[in-house]
């Protein structure tokens, strides 16, 4: 459950940005990382299944928190003056 407080009066938007362009930034990194890992057949072949499992939920994670986190930014650029 999300609870959205706006806080747009009290922050300073664009610095905000701008460290929401950085976190967006590593995750895509980590995402990429991830996502390479998996590919890799021979790590997929003789990675424990429970180790394969946890970096597919990984992956997914991370890209729901990209996806809020895009939001947020999207949100914020839209209050700028």
């Amino acid at each position: 459950c999300d609870i959205f407080i706006d806080l747009a009066e009290l922050i300073d938007i664009d610095a905000e940005i701008m460290r929401l362009q950085r976190e967006l930034s590593k995750l895509d990194k980590v995402i990429k990382a991830k996502q390479a890992k998996l590919k890799n057949e021979k790590f997929v072949s003789q990675a424990p299944p429970a180790v394969v499992k946890k970096e597919r939920e990984q992956v997914a994670e991370f890209e729901d928190a990209r996806t809020k986190q895009s939001e947020i930014l999207a949100a914020l650029r839209a209050r700028e003056p």
